[in-house]
């Protein structure tokens, strides 16, 4: 029997798989920054800055809603309180 199909279906399966999304933030008192990054180190965003209140929430939300939940890790420095409001 030929492998070669299924090594083709192995890679099929493999490249249908999501990726992790890893956003990093840097947390400050009125403007934050976030990337976002896969698992194979690609940037899928330029670093873009977002403001500390609701609005702001919004577009760092906006940048990885289209990811599945499981598949997002979201990390960010602990500084004092201001990442109160991000964590909530």
């Amino acid at each position: 029997m030929d492998d070669r199909g299924s090594d083709r279906k192995r890679r099929n399966y493999f490249a249908e798989v999501k990726t992790m999304i890893y956003v990093g933030v840097d947390i400050a008192k009125a403007t934050h920054y976030a990337c976002l990054m896969d698992d194979k180190h690609t940037l899928l965003t330029k670093p873009f800055s977002f403001s500390n209140d609701e609005a702001g929430f919004a577009k760092f939300r906006a940048a990885f809603q289209k990811h599945p939940k499981d598949k997002v890790v979201v990390g960010l420095e602990s500084t004092s309180t201001a990442r109160t409001l991000l964590l909530s």
